[in-house]
């Protein structure tokens, strides 16, 4: 058990890690973490302006409660999307099976560390695709102390 979880750990850096390889390491990781956060900060304002509109006319229908079916319904399409896109590549197309089987370690730990991965990238996605919409409806819904 130890292995797999030191193994996930192993993987998930690396496949954050390579392509930070170059002359100015600093230089390009300072670049992806702003590129990053613009992303991110025009993701949470799109879907904040969405859910925003979208709870405001449930609200009016008496229906806010649809909001969170909608949310899950599009995070579980999302989710589908996403695992038959990157499940090819992590399982099968990664260049590094040839430095993890001649390790001690059997193929059984290797294809569970490398599930560990796809199911902890599937999570922060739907973990940064929701949590906008879901503190919209919070705040709408005074679901606040």
């Amino acid at each position: 058990m130890k292995e797999i979880f030191s193994l996930t750990k192993i993987l998930i850096k690396s496949s954050t890690n390579d392509a930070s390889q170059g002359k100015n390491k600093k230089r390009n990781n300072i670049g992806k973490i702003i590129i990053l956060f613009l992303a991110y900060g025009y993701i949470i304002g799109f879907m904040s302006t969405i859910s925003y509109m979208t709870i405001s006319g449930l609200i009016i229908l008496n229906q806010p409660a649809l909001f969170l079916s909608f949310v899950f319904t599009i995070l579980l399409g999302i989710g589908i999307l996403q695992t038959a896109i990157t499940s090819l590549n992590v399982l099968f197309f990664s260049k590094d099976l040839d430095f993890l089987i001649p390790l001690p370690i059997t193929a059984q730990k290797v294809v569970i560390a490398k599930l560990n991965c796809l199911v902890i990238s599937q999570y922060m996605l739907s973990g940064f695709l929701a949590l906008p919409g879901l503190i919209i409806y919070g705040i709408l819904l005074n679901l606040g102390m």
